[in-house]
């Protein structure tokens, strides 16, 4: 047996605006291979993946791993991930990272 009572409609957890926004930045975010290594054929010299999705009362994170051979591979992605998260009206707090 089911039953079924009429309850009061809890609050929106994300503005239909923040909604949109975010979603719009997540689609946006790119994730895989960007480069491939020019020096070793078939070997992915730059990637990324979204990692981790989270949301709460206050804020939405997206967590984006970055991996790449050469340093300025990293950082070309973190450039590209805090324009996209300007674009959005985001906070890009680039840390942490792990080599190769």
């Amino acid at each position: 047996t089911v039953l079924l009572e009429p309850t009061t409609r809890a609050a929106p957890a994300m503005r239909a605006d923040s909604q949109q926004r975010f979603l719009a930045l997540l689609n946006g975010t790119p994730n895989g291979v960007i480069r491939m290594s020019d020096a070793v054929k078939g070997v992915v010299e730059t990637s990324l993946n979204v990692g981790v999705v989270t949301t709460s009362e206050n804020e939405a994170e997206i967590i984006c791993l970055i991996r790449s051979l050469i340093d300025s591979g990293k950082d070309y992605v973190v450039e590209m991930l805090t324009a996209l998260g300007q674009l959005a009206g985001a906070k890009v707090a680039p840390k942490g990272g792990y080599p190769g």
